[in-house]
């Protein structure tokens, strides 16, 4: 899938507010370079949970409570290795709000290339 097929989708699930058919689809959907592991729907919109090899991981929402989600952008907060939010990295003390898709992409290169956590 790529990446403006994920943004599609991604959108249209929102939109339809259904369950996300993405979860269990046969392709794989994809932020940039990285692999959503688990895309579940919350608030009337999406979580899209990452994993990296150092341990680290994060989580990406658009809903309606979420920092800019009612205008289209992401939130993103950067994971630990047990999957808690992880406030003490370099890339933010809080989470990171009004995203575009090419800005939560490199926000996840930066948490991928993080020490191991």
């Amino acid at each position: 899938m790529t990446h403006e097929e994920c943004r599609q989708a991604i959108s249209e699930a929102v939109r339809d507010s259904a369950p996300c058919c993405l979860f269990n689809a046969p392709q794989k959907v994809w932020f940039g370079t990285h692999y959503v592991q688990r895309l579940k729907h919350v608030l009337g919109g999406l979580q899209c949970l990452f994993r990296f090899e150092n341990g680290r991981g994060a989580s990406v929402i658009r809903h309606r409570e979420s920092y800019g989600g009612d205008e289209g952008f992401w939130e993103l907060a950067v994971l630990d290795s047990s999957g808690a939010l992880d406030y003490s990295t370099p890339i933010t003390s809080d989470v990171l709000g009004g995203l575009t898709d090419d800005d939560v992409a490199c926000a996840l290169g930066r948490i991928e290339a993080l020490e191991r956590g």
